[in-house]
Formats: structure tokens, sequence, C-alpha cells
């Protein structure tokens, strides 16, 4: 699973300015960072008599507009999806997720907090805190504790502490020279299935790398 982590921590105490500074750190160790925001508002990213909008309007359940330069997707949701959910149906091809907000959902956080919010922060709602970055002296019992300056530390930290134990196992699938993205779980039932295949042969044993090509001319 892609590793997923989130900075929560009372408004106005600069997590979009500190994650924007550790995507950089992570994209210069060659890392491939996705990130999502939590929006407590109507999200508008589609206007009115947009050719987009009226596919909506005309009952569309989701609408992608492609660009030469990138890819949108709108959907028309019943409930809104959890964080982790969010993490594997759209991020599928990046080493890291950071997010910013869910301060209750189950995964681990790194708690942002200055001395002008202090006040607002209430560590017991926040269900996997990591770390702490902060400007202020609060009590963060055995959770490690971080300047908001030390952006690079902190990056060091989620490299160390989340990518490093990463299995170096990777499955991909190309379909006529394109590769074709999986998400974690198609990935591990593709591996599974072609192992449980393979441990049937004979004289075969623990193979490291794997290559099948179905050629059809």
């Amino acid at each position: 699973m892609i590793p997923l982590i989130t900075f929560v921590g009372p408004s106005g105490s600069g997590k979009t300015t500190l994650i924007e500074k550790i995507i950089k750190e992570l994209s210069s160790r060659n890392l491939r960072v996705g990130t999502i925001k939590h929006h407590l508002k109507t999200l508008e990213v589609d206007h009115e008599g947009k050719d987009s909008w009226r596919h909506k309007v005309a009952g569309a359940k989701a609408v992608v507009i492609a660009t030469p330069g990138g890819t949108a997707a709108i959907r028309s949701e019943d409930k809104e999806p959890d964080l982790t959910e969010i993490a594997e149906r759209y991020l599928f091809d990046v080493d890291i997720v950071l997010a910013e907000g869910y301060k209750s959902a189950n995964v681990p956080s790194i708690v942002v907090v200055r001395e002008e919010t202090r006040k607002e922060l209430d560590l017991s709602v926040i269900r996997k805190p990591v770390a702490v970055m902060t400007d202020c002296d609060i009590d963060t019992g055995a959770v490690p504790r971080y300047s908001l300056d030390d952006t690079d530390t902190i990056a060091e930290f989620i490299a160390e502490k989340f990518l490093q134990q990463r299995p170096s196992r990777k499955v991909n699938l190309f379909v006529d020279g394109k590769s074709v993205p999986m998400k974690h779980f198609v990935r591990d039932i593709v591996e599974k299935t072609v192992r449980g295949l393979i441990s049937s042969f004979k004289g075969i044993e623990n193979p490291r790398k794997i290559t099948i090509m179905i050629d059809e001319e």
C-alpha cells in the first residue's frame, strides 16, 4: 500500500505552506508525491454553461476533462469517500500521498500548531499522531516534536519511517508497449495469481523476476 500521511492542526497554523515545502524536499529525492486537500465547502470546479457542466446536468455520473497539459475528473458521490479510498482510487501511481486535514482519520498524522493557534488544538481527537511541528513549548508526550522550520528534517523523518521499509517488489503491466496503471490491490491480485500458477511448475522455487509476454500477430 502506498504510504499515506495527513497534516492536521488548527486553521492558520500554516499547514499548506509546510506541505508545499515538504513536497519540494521529497520531490528532490526523486519521489513521486500525490496530495489530497480536505475541503468542507461545495467543490466548484465546473461552471454553468460549460460543456462538462452540461454533461453532468444531463445525468453523467462522472465527467473527465482531458487537455494536452493535464486531466481532471469530476464524479458525483452519494457520500464523501474516506481518505484511504480517495488515495487508492486516484493516486495509485505515486510513491507517497500527503493529505491536509482529516484530523480524525485513522492514518499517520503530523500535527501542525503555532503559538497563536495552540488553544484550538486537541491532540486527543487525533488518532495516529507520529510527529508534532510547532513553534511553541507544548507537551507532546512520546510523539517527537520538530520546529516549523525543520522541513528537511521532517522530510527525512517521513522518508525513513514510511518509505525505506517498503518492499522493493514491483509489478508492472504493459499492453502494446504502454504502461497500464494498477491500484495496489490489483497489483496484489496479479502477483498472487501469477506466483500461484508458477508454484505448480517443477524446478522453479522463489523466483525473483517473472516476465510474461503474450504476442498476437
